[in-house]
């Protein structure tokens, strides 16, 4: 399962199985490896908060395609970008 981009909202989520829709109900069913891109604000990113989560999502075997440093949609510049397919 791939989830690409995945927001600070969708893998708060995910840490915390908290299954109010159908992507994160998906998720804590799933049987397979589960990936996730986060994609987000670099504030966003770097946020305690945030850190968390992905450590926790970690600890439960999600693997994490750590986001690029690049031009964010906000007009910064900086770690938050969904890594370009082409990098894979």
């Amino acid at each position: 399962m791939v989830i690409a981009p995945a927001t600070a909202n969708t893998m708060g989520k995910m840490a915390h199985a908290i299954a109010d829709n159908l992507l994160v109900t998906t998720y804590l069913s799933a049987r397979c490896p589960v990936f996730v891109a986060p994609t987000m604000d670099l504030d966003m990113y770097l946020h305690p908060a945030n850190q968390r989560n992905m450590t926790i999502l970690q600890q439960d075997g999600v693997h994490i395609i750590e986001a690029e440093t690049g031009e964010l949609a906000s007009g910064l510049s900086g770690k938050g970008r969904m890594l370009n397919r082409k990098a894979l």
